[in-house]
């Protein structure tokens, strides 16, 4: 029985969903220009700080629709939300802000664990740097084959 009444919620929730759909869409292209923009206009000050900033505007975006279909669920259920969809923007946007803040802070400390375990001399590591990105990668599997996996599989899972 609970299979079957999941079933018609689901159904009642994605009709809702595919009327919405073109202004979520919209609404995210928007969006995407606004990163575009603030993007740009940051990288004059700090490319680093403007490489967060997008990321936390992809983070956003990516929680927008999910948050969008929360509201219509419980809208499906009876339930008013005290949030409008505005609200709801902001609330995914501080959400991208605060995961993209954590990826940030993961990402660091596996470079500082790397830098900190790897039995290179920082000489050695600002040498890699100007070498190609797939011969610096093979250099330090060469260095510590094990550190190296764990940091980079580490990074690429956060990020």
């Amino acid at each position: 029985m609970s299979v079957l009444r999941a079933l018609f919620l689901s159904l009642s929730i994605t009709w809702r969903y595919v009327l919405v759909l073109p202004v979520v869409v919209i609404g995210l292209g928007i969006f995407g220009l606004l990163a575009i923009f603030v993007g740009i206009g940051l990288s004059f000050l700090s490319p680093l700080l403007a490489v967060m900033v997008l990321t936390a505007f992809v983070l956003a975006a990516s929680v927008m629709p999910v948050m969008i279909g929360a509201r219509l669920g419980l809208l499906t259920e009876g339930v008013k939300p005290r949030n409008g969809y505005a609200g709801l923007m902001m609330i995914s946007v501080a959400y991208g802000i605060f995961e993209g803040l954590c990826v940030w802070v993961m990402l660091a400390f596996s470079i500082a664990a790397f830098l900190f375990l790897t039995p290179m001399t920082v000489d050695g590591l600002i040498g890699l740097w100007d070498l190609g990105t797939e011969v610096a990668i093979r250099a330090l599997f060469l260095v510590d084959e094990l550190i190296t996996s764990a940091v980079l599989t580490g990074a690429a899972v956060m990020v």
